[in-house]
């Protein structure tokens, strides 16, 4: 689990549709928000989806892989 440096609570991955898309660790405790495409790219799921379109996808996306886990 990933920590927020201001508050100490949980950082949840998330990736906003956009093209390119926007890659964010964000804090709902504070608001705390973190832009990193290096780091978050790396794990994110979507990028193996066969529907991404760097795997020759349309780029059209319904499933639930890039969605936080809700505890």
């Amino acid at each position: 689990m990933n920590k927020c440096p201001r508050c100490g609570g949980e950082l949840q991955d998330l990736g906003l549709t956009s093209l390119p898309p926007i890659h964010v660790k964000r804090c709902y405790s504070c608001g705390y928000e973190e832009r990193s495409n290096s780091t978050f790219a790396i794990n994110n799921p979507c990028l193996k989806c066969p529907n991404h379109t760097s795997n020759g996808g349309s780029g059209i996306c319904g499933c639930t892989l890039g969605i936080p886990k809700i505890n």
